[in-house]
């Protein structure tokens, strides 16, 4: 976490534009999410569904969702670059390694925030239900960026086999198990509220479980680029 502020806010910069650039992608990750977000709405809206059936199945929805999304996110932001060196010879450029781990997790953050909103409000327009915005907000932006900081990481262990597009769910969901349940069980509470508690154990949960899984990205990136 050593990262200088120039290097990094230029590293963001990078990913970015790298970002902007993949506009095919972008296009085919709105229609995945618009296929899985109508088909879920098929397959769970019934005829006269209530209010507190809606608040019960609601979290789980987003939540599955916003991991398959996630998981497309995650691979394409590393497969290209590691298959082509690319991050061997950025790391050689700039000899930061947390500088380069932390501008791929705030973008990939930043994406997957992106998407998890896109999904919530696609699944609410669906359902006709109106969830408290700036709480769900509050609480979406924590539990991508704890996504983020985990999924990073693993997404470059994957990112090397043949098989990436595989592997990257096979490890990823089962340590994603708990931070899931933290985030369904904080959406459920606010659902039924309108509100969470800053203190309450789900909200550190999630929080120190990023700021953990951002440490070790900083500093591990270097040794898993090079293998």
């Amino acid at each position: 976490m050593s990262a200088s502020y120039p290097l990094l806010l230029h590293l963001l910069r990078r990913e970015i534009l790298l970002w902007r650039r993949s506009g095919g992608f972008i296009l085919s990750l709105l229609a995945f999410s618009i296929t899985c977000v109508v088909l879920t709405a098929f397959a769970f809206r019934t005829p006269g569904i209530g209010a507190g059936e809606i608040v019960r199945i609601f979290p789980g929805m987003v939540w599955v969702l916003s991991l398959f999304s996630g998981v497309t996110v995650l691979n394409h932001s590393l497969g290209v670059e590691v298959r082509h060196g690319a991050l061997s010879l950025l790391l050689l450029a700039t000899g930061r390694s947390s500088a380069i781990y932390l501008s791929k997790f705030i973008v990939n953050g930043l994406l997957l925030f992106a998407v998890n909103l896109f999904t919530l409000f696609s699944l609410a327009l669906f359902f006709s239900y109106a969830p408290p915005i700036l709480p769900v907000v509050a609480l979406l932006a924590l539990s991508a960026f704890s996504v983020s900081a985990l999924g990073t990481l693993l997404a470059l262990i994957s990112a090397s086999s043949e098989a990436r597009e595989v592997l990257l769910p096979v490890i990823l969901f089962p340590l994603l198990l708990t931070v899931t349940g933290a985030s369904v069980i904080l959406f459920r509470e606010t659902l039924a509220t309108g509100g969470f508690s800053p203190s309450s154990f789900p909200v550190l949960f999630l929080g120190c479980t990023g700021v953990i899984a951002a440490t070790l990205g900083s500093l591990l990136f270097e040794l898993l680029v090079d293998s």
